[in-house]
């Protein structure tokens, strides 16, 4: 059974991205592809309106805006 979380999963990262503004777009999934490759175990998701990475505990949370990305 799916995750019925919608903050939950790779989706819910992919709507993130989509939603975003069209320059952030290649920005994000570019760091999401490079932090996905140094932490292929952790899990995807939303937390605090920002996408995360997290295994026991958040790895990284990265955010992006129309003049600038955070990354934490």
């Amino acid at each position: 059974m799916p995750n019925a979380n919608p903050n939950v999963g790779p989706a819910a990262v992919n709507r993130y991205i989509e939603d975003a503004h069209p320059e952030a777009q290649p920005h994000l999934k570019e760091l999401r592809a490079i932090l996905k490759s140094v932490a292929p175990k952790a899990t995807e998701g939303i937390k605090w309106r920002s996408p995360i990475l997290e295994t026991k505990r958040i790895l990284f949370a990265y955010n992006a805006h129309k003049t600038h990305m955070n990354f934490m």
